[in-house]
């Protein structure tokens, strides 16, 4: 199944929505740990962050959307998908990013960071009736478990602030918020604020 995931990314001829479609598929496989070991794969993560570079071939198009903004919708949802899977692996003990991709990770993940558009994506959230989180704890996950660590690499810090963005963008439609009311976790997101502030103070003193 890998490999069907890995040609598919690499393949310049394939749509960009069908890439999209896999970065989803992989993002809920990246949910599970026990996927990590199959996931923490060089050619995966390679071609993970190499479809991100492209220009998107075929935009999703909204009516009242310029065309423009349609193509960067893209190049953001791709990116952003791709995103969510590498954190879900770089935070977890059971399986590790390949080392010889820490750099190129790093550079992604703070890329997007700096580049996102989160208006425009939570544009996209509103509109699009498509793609439904399902399961909020695995984001929320994201966010919690670096605020927990004794000590934290700049990937992981990355990772944090690409949880934390992922979580604002996935909350911005009513379903999502829903979803997680039923699952139980607004006290978590009530309560994310304080531990942040004491999650990063505690980090702070840890490195002096």
């Amino acid at each position: 199944m890998m490999k069907q995931f890995i040609g598919c990314l690499k393949n310049p001829t394939v749509n960009t929505p069908v890439h999209i479609n896999v970065l989803c598929c992989l993002e809920n496989l990246s949910y599970n740990l026990y996927t990590h070991k199959y996931l923490s794969n060089v050619d995966l993560i390679g071609a993970l962050i190499n479809v991100a570079d492209r220009r998107p071939s075929h935009p999703i198009h909204f009516e009242d959307m310029d065309p423009a903004l349609c193509s960067e919708l893209e190049s953001h949802l791709v990116m952003c998908f791709g995103v969510m899977v590498i954190s879900h692996l770089a935070l977890t003990k059971a399986a590790l990013l390949p080392e010889q991709l820490s750099s190129q990770v790093e550079f992604f993940l703070g890329r997007f960071l700096r580049n996102v558009d989160c208006n425009l994506l939570h544009e996209w959230m509103v509109k699009s009736q498509g793609y439904r989180w399902q399961d909020i704890f695995p984001t929320m996950r994201l966010v919690y478990r670096p605020l927990h660590c004794t000590s934290l690499c700049s990937i992981d810090l990355l990772c944090f602030e690409a949880g934390v963005l992922s979580l604002q963008i996935i909350l911005s439609r009513d379903s999502e918020m829903q979803t997680l009311i039923k699952q139980g976790l607004l006290d978590y997101l009530i309560c994310l604020p304080w531990h942040i502030s004491e999650g990063l103070e505690a980090h702070k003193r840890a490195k002096l």
